[in-house]
């Protein structure tokens, strides 16, 4: 769904995107509109937003990728258990991604309902990916 993400301290379409998140409130906030719908405050402050959007390109413009689709809850729990959680709120309103890291590997896991997930791994080195190898995922791409 193409959208725009704004920095600033209020939702309207006075906002002027910046890079800098410099606006006149103490608050700094990212807002998300898709076409023309409300915009649409991210829970994390600017701060928060630019390390979240930071791990999802590191794991989306990754070299080598493990990707699944349409996991359950058990499923991801086994995918995570060994990695560790990016205490940050979920990232993206409209597919809240959480956000997994291990050494040279970012893994964030989102999903629409609640129940079916979707996995996306990125890794520096294919042998950051070799700890998922084994696990019981039918992997629609898996680069280790």
């Amino acid at each position: 769904m193409p959208s725009e993400s704004r920095t600033g301290s209020c939702p309207s379409q006075t906002c002027t995107p910046t890079i800098s998140g410099r606006c006149s409130s103490s608050a700094s906030r990212t807002w998300f509109r898709a076409f023309d719908e409300e915009p649409i405050a991210e829970q994390e402050p600017l701060s928060g937003f630019l390390i979240q959007f930071s791990l999802f390109e590191a794991s989306m413009g990754a070299e080598y990728l493990a990707l699944a689709r349409k996991l359950t809850a058990p499923q991801v729990e086994r995918l995570t258990e060994a990695l560790h959680p990016v205490p940050l709120r979920p990232f993206w309103p409209w597919a809240p991604n959480r956000f997994y890291v291990a050494p040279g590997l970012v893994v964030h896991v989102s999903s629409e309902d609640g129940e079916a997930f979707d996995a996306w791994a990125g890794a520096t080195h294919r042998s950051a990916l070799d700890p998922l190898a084994g696990l019981p995922i039918d992997w629609n791409r898996f680069d280790g």
